[in-house]
């Protein structure tokens, strides 16, 4: 079997190659090595500076907060959560939302068709139920009789 003739090229190639890996290890080994120490040369060392830590690119929130609503459009209600509800609280009210056949979603409720809203400072936690003109309710007077007449209750009509 006879040796295969490599080109010109292929062995410059491998020669720089070969020279830039000894350079390579060569600059790594002296720069381990360090540098002399203050009695053999009389320089003070070179003083060690603190890095500060990069900080994080995003920060994390301290507790992750979600609001949403829940529609039951057959009775012409939207019940509205706070900003302020958890993540945790508003995994739980989407379970019962869709237990009791209503639609959750992580917006507001809808503005169409909404007669008005009823709040209770004292007793809601900043809950908003909205209350939709259809099968249930045909004017914003009778959404609030039948809706919003507790004790607390205030009631807003929409602006048409």
């Amino acid at each position: 079997m006879t040796p295969v003739a490599q080109s010109p090229r292929r062995v410059f190639e491998g020669g720089f190659q070969m020279k830039m890996r000894f350079l390579f290890w060569a600059s790594i080994a002296v720069s381990l090595s360090g540098c002399p120490d203050k009695e053999a040369t009389g320089a003070p060392p070179p003083k060690a500076v603190a890095v500060p830590a990069a900080a994080p690119a995003v920060a994390a929130p301290a507790a992750a907060r979600a609001g949403g609503a829940c529609t039951h459009a057959d009775q012409g209600t939207c019940i509205e959560y706070p900003s302020t509800l958890s993540a945790a609280e508003a995994v739980d009210e989407k379970k019962d939302c869709e237990k009791d056949q209503g639609r959750w979603s992580a917006e507001s409720c809808s503005t169409k068709d909404l007669l008005g809203t009823c709040m209770n400072e004292k007793e809601g936690g900043g809950m908003k139920i909205k209350l939709y003109r259809g099968a249930a309710f045909s004017t914003a007077n009778e959404a609030k009789k039948a809706m919003c007449s507790g004790p607390g209750d205030q009631f807003t009509t929409a602006s048409k």
